[in-house]
């Protein structure tokens, strides 16, 4: 195993240039931290090298014996922290090859996410697109970045799963439909909307979700086939892109969602599997394990 020890080593600085997108873009790289990632990436044929700090090597040395075609650089502790993006660095730190999806439109059910802004909310959405078997995601161009620190982390592993494309929506929304889609959109507050429970869905859908200050965008309300709304309590006065989501389509899934506050948790009963809504943080009891 290599061995880096200085702080002004030019791999090291590569790779604290990782921390910004315009760079992430250019190398087409990006930084995962901790085994559970690190485990998946690997299982993913996604994981191009290893840093791990030199007193966790007895720690991580069944994973690292699986690494066998992945080089596995051995650093100290302050290497370990300048290129970590964790308040609490991991001691193990992977670097991952960004790949472009190719393949378009495969899938009976899409989403479409306008302007989404919080890398938190993106990486829960992908969890729980991913825990549905949902593998196509289309993003608008001014969404935040898939590979920022924090969408990784809340995905735990999910970026691995799913296809997310960054697309100009003002062309591609019309894509979508010439590709038979029936396009689904969230727009609040519309008079002609449809309740949820009374749609019967076609074979390919796409459901379009907007950003979580403003919405979707009106000048999208156009290119939509229907609008979609499901019933709330009156407690609740704002229901979270990322819970949004996951009521997606009772007629395939068949669930029966109940929403109830207390003590500022939400509970979820999707098929009889139970997920909790916390400040921000989806966990799921059951369904599918990252």
């Amino acid at each position: 195993m290599k061995q880096i020890t200085s702080l002004k080593n030019p791999i090291i600085q590569e790779l604290v240039l990782l921390h910004e997108r315009k760079h992430r873009n250019v190398k087409k790289k990006f930084l995962i931290e901790g085994e559970h990632l690190i485990s998946i990436a690997l299982l993913k044929k996604r994981l191009l090298a290893v840093y791990v700090d030199e007193k966790y090597l007895d720690k991580y040395a069944n994973l690292l014996k699986d690494c066998n075609n992945i080089e596995v650089i051995v650093v100290n502790s302050m290497i370990i922290k300048k290129i970590s993006q964790q308040k609490t660095p991991q001691p193990i730190i992977g670097v991952c090859n960004i790949v472009k999806p190719l393949n378009y439109f495969y899938s009976s059910h899409i989403i479409l996410i306008d302007t989404i802004q919080d890398p938190g909310n993106l990486g829960n959405i992908l969890r729980s697109v991913t825990a549905f078997n949902i593998s196509e995601v289309y993003l608008s161009n001014e969404s935040v970045d898939l590979y920022n620190h924090k969408v990784i982390s809340a995905s735990q592993g999910a970026i691995f799963y799913t296809n997310v494309y960054y697309e100009n929506f003002d062309q591609f929304l019309l894509k979508v439909k010439n590709a038979n889609y029936m396009i689904y959109g969230t727009f609040l507050h519309e008079d002609n909307s449809t309740n949820l429970s009374e749609i019967t869905f076609k074979q390919k859908n796409a459901f379009l979700f907007g950003n979580e200050g403003q919405g979707i965008n009106k000048k999208y309300k156009d290119k939509i086939n229907s609008n979609i709304y499901w019933e709330r309590t009156d407690v609740v006065n704002n229901i979270q892109i990322c819970l949004k989501i996951i009521k997606l389509d009772e007629n395939n899934f068949d669930f029966n969602m109940q929403l109830y506050v207390n003590l500022n948790t939400w509970k979820i009963l999707v098929n009889n599997n139970t997920y909790f809504y916390n400040s921000k943080i989806l966990i799921k009891a059951s369904l599918i394990s990252f």
